[in-house]
């Protein structure tokens, strides 16, 4: 099922659904999960991709999750900081390896000074925020003034993506979680890319310095899986 279509099928799915509360339960499992096989080759070129173009001074990744961006950072990990919503994955390994600098909290109040970090880093968790316009403006005042906002973001609402959760981690969840995957992604992809493209669009925020979709260079959501983008403070 398209996301499109699941989010139009399960359009009244809250917090408080059975299939949803299990999810929120293993997320941390299903994190780990899905950088298994090609598809977690897939999803590391968008860390890679970030990973390159990170700068040497302070950086800030909003949404850490399961740690997968931490394998990644060839910085000073002491300049290395994080936040995360979700208390589920504050038992990891990979969230005590960033001990001290890994902070739960809401993305639109980061416990952080303006203009600290010369770059703020989301992989794979914008997608999931209702209120972006309100993490926006936190990521731009934390920014430096000739800071990065570097974003990967899945394909989601484009052709490749959409078969390929169809053909792979659809039926994956499904048989080994036993939940209906569908009413997950319609309850936690809240916009597919186009829709958060739009947003920072709309934030006036940001200026787009580089762009590229992933695995196949072609600019197009349709036939790739993933989109990174560099953004700079307008």
């Amino acid at each position: 099922m398209f996301w499109k279509q699941a989010r139009a099928k399960y359009a009244g799915v809250t917090a408080d659904d059975p299939d949803v509360r299990r999810f929120h339960e293993l997320s941390h499992s299903f994190q780990l999960d899905v950088y298994g096989g090609i598809t977690g080759w897939i999803q590391d070129q968008g860390h890679r991709w970030v990973a390159a173009r990170t700068g040497r001074g302070r950086a800030l990744e909003i949404g850490f999750g399961a740690g997968r961006h931490s394998l990644f950072f060839g910085g000073d990990r002491s300049k290395y900081f994080a936040s995360e919503y979700s208390q589920v994955h504050t038992e990891s390994t990979a969230w005590q390896s960033v001990q001290g600098r890994c902070l739960r909290c809401d993305a639109r109040a980061l416990p952080f000074q303006s203009q600290s970090f010369e770059t703020v880093i989301s992989i794979y968790n914008l997608e999931h925020i209702e209120d972006l316009q309100g993490v926006f403006s936190e990521v731009s005042r934390v920014l430096t003034p000739d800071g990065k906002f570097l974003v990967a973001l899945p394909c989601e609402g484009g052709l490749g993506w959409n078969l390929g959760r169809e053909l792979t981690t659809r039926r994956f969840f499904r048989k080994k979680y036993g939940v209906d995957y569908d009413k997950i992604v319609a309850f936690e992809h809240v916009r597919d890319i186009y829709g958060v493209l739009q947003e920072i669009d709309r934030s006036g925020r940001f200026t787009i310095v580089e762009q590229a979709y992933l695995p196949f260079r072609l600019p197009s959501a349709n036939v790739n899986l993933i989109a990174c983008v560099s953004l700079a403070r307008a």
